[in-house]
C-alpha cells in the first residue's frame, strides 16, 4: 500500500476531510498536532490507532499539490463546501446546502481557469467563489481581446 493510500476521503466521515484511513483521525489533526511541537511518539501514544506510516501519509498527503483544501462546516444548519485545487486550479467541489454557489463552482471548475491571487483568497475565505470567478472571467476575455 502506498502511502497516499492510507488517506481517505468519505463525505460521512468528518464532512469529508481527508482521514487516516479506517479512523475518524483527520490529516489536518496529526498536522497540527506535529505542528503544535508534539512528536510523533507523543502522536501516537495519544492515538494508538495511528502507526508510523500514517504520519508519514499524512505528510505526503499536505505535499500534494493543491491536497489541502478549504472547508466551510456548519453542521446545525447542514451546510458544508469543500474545494480541490490542482496548482492554481479549481478542479473539485463539494458543496451540501450552499446551492447559490452551483453555477459559480461549475464555471470555475470546467473552465479550468487559472486563479492566480484568487486561489490563495479562496484558501482563506471560500466564500469568495462569485469574486474569483468574476476576476478569472475578466481577465480571460481580456486576454482573448488582445489576442484577436
Amino acid at each position: 500500500m502506498s502511502l497516499l493510500e492510507r488517506i481517505s476521503l468519505d463525505p460521512a466521515i468528518r464532512f469529508g476531510k481527508p482521514c487516516v484511513r479506517g479512523t475518524r483521525i483527520s490529516v489536518g489533526d496529526v498536522l497540527g498536532y506535529l505542528a503544535s511541537g508534539m512528536t510523533e511518539a507523543q502522536v501516537i501514544a495519544d492515538f494508538p490507532a495511528l502507526q508510523h506510516e500514517d504520519i508519514l501519509a499524512c505528510l505526503a498527503f499536505a505535499a500534494e499539490p493543491g491536497a489541502i483544501s478549504p472547508v466551510i462546516s456548519d453542521e446545525r444548519n447542514y451546510r458544508f463546501l469543500r474545494l480541490e485545487f490542482g496548482g492554481d486550479v479549481l478542479v473539485g467541489a463539494n458543496s451540501i446546502g450552499l446551492t447559490q454557489h452551483v453555477g459559480v463552482l461549475r464555471g470555475l471548475i470546467q473552465s479550468r481557469a487559472r486563479l492566480g491571487s484568487w486561489k490563495d483568497r479562496l484558501l482563506h475565505d471560500p466564500l469568495a467563489l462569485t469574486e474569483a470567478y468574476l476576476a478569472t472571467a475578466q481577465a480571460q476575455s481580456a486576454w482573448g481581446l488582445k489576442r484577436a
